[in-house]
C-alpha cells in the first residue's frame, strides 16, 4: 500500500500539518466506509501517521439525510 509511504513522508516534510484520506459517500454504515475505516484502522495499528478521514457530503438545509433518520 503506497498510502503509507504517502503518509509517512508528508509528516516528514511537515511534522505539523494534519494528515487525513478522505472520501465522499461514506458518511453512514456499509461496504463503502467500511471499506475505508478497516485500512486506516491497521495503519493506525502500524504506527503509520494519519489523523483522520475526511467526509464529502451534499447536504440540503432543513433536511434530514435518510441514512439518519433511522
Amino acid at each position: 500500500m503506497f498510502v503509507h509511504v504517502a503518509l509517512q513522508a508528508a509528516r516528514v516534510a511537515d511534522p505539523d500539518a494534519k494528515l487525513y484520506i478522505n472520501d465522499y459517500n461514506i458518511e453512514g454504515t456499509g461496504a463503502k466506509s467500511t471499506v475505508m475505516t478497516d485500512p486506516v484502522k491497521s495503519l493506525k495499528l502500524s504506527r503509520v501517521p494519519i489523523d483522520g478521514i475526511g467526509v464529502q457530503d451534499h447536504l440540503i438545509i432543513d433536511e434530514v439525510p435518510t441514512y439518519y433518520s433511522n
